[in-house]
Order: C-alpha cells, then sequence, then structure tokens
C-alpha cells in the first residue's frame, strides 16, 4: 500500500459506498480486490466545477476503474490490461460522483482522487 494511504472498507454497492464527503485537494485510499470482494465503490461530492483526476495505481492484477453519475451511470471509465496503472482525466460540474474499482483477480490496489 502507498504511504499516506487509508485502508478505506469501501462498500460494494452504490447505496453502501464509502463516503469521501466533499473533495477537495487530493485524497488516497487503499484497498484489495479479490474472488469474493470483486467491486469497491466510493462516493464524493465536489461543490465547484472542478477538474478532476483519478489514478489507480499498486496493481498486482488486472483491475478497472469507472466514474459513475449520482444515479450509477457509467459515463468515463479506464481498463488497461494487466497490472498497468488506470486513470481518468476530465472537468466535472459540481454535483455527487461514484468511483467504481472493479476485477476478478486478486490485487490491492491505491486510488488517488484529486479535485482543482
Amino acid at each position: 500500500m502507498g504511504a499516506n494511504a487509508v485502508l478505506d472498507g469501501s462498500g460494494n454497492t452504490t447505496d453502501n459506498a464509502l463516503n469521501i464527503g466533499i473533495l477537495s485537494g487530493t485524497r488516497n485510499l487503499s484497498d484489495s480486490l479479490n474472488s469474493v470482494d470483486t467491486s469497491d465503490y466510493y462516493r464524493f461530492d465536489l461543490s465547484v466545477d472542478s477538474n478532476f483526476s483519478l489514478n489507480l495505481g499498486e496493481l498486482t492484477a488486472d483491475a478497472d476503474v469507472r466514474l459513475l453519475n449520482s444515479s450509477g451511470g457509467s459515463f468515463a471509465s479506464s481498463s488497461n490490461g494487466g497490472s498497468e496503472s488506470e486513470s481518468i482525466n476530465i472537468p466535472l460540474s459540481a454535483g455527487t460522483y461514484f468511483v467504481l474499482v472493479s476485477g476478478s483477480s486478486e490485487t490491492d490496489y491505491n486510488l488517488t482522487l484529486s479535485a482543482t
């Protein structure tokens, strides 16, 4: 796990997603996926329009990431193969969003979210 990362206990659906609260600046989170826990959800809010960036790294196996709107609809994703890092960089309007980290293999990961 990355330095200064927090083991988060993320949820497995949008209903029980780990609520990060208002994202301002950078937030580092760490967790893992396995054959039983194949999806981790995170919820965050933006109080103002922001340039959003996400990096999913320190992977030991393949994992993908999606950015979801407040209704759970996917509108941005990254799905590189193997243990290659995933990233999304996109301008976002103020509102509520979800991040979905998913994979079918066991892997630890470090998730970095940033809004400026």
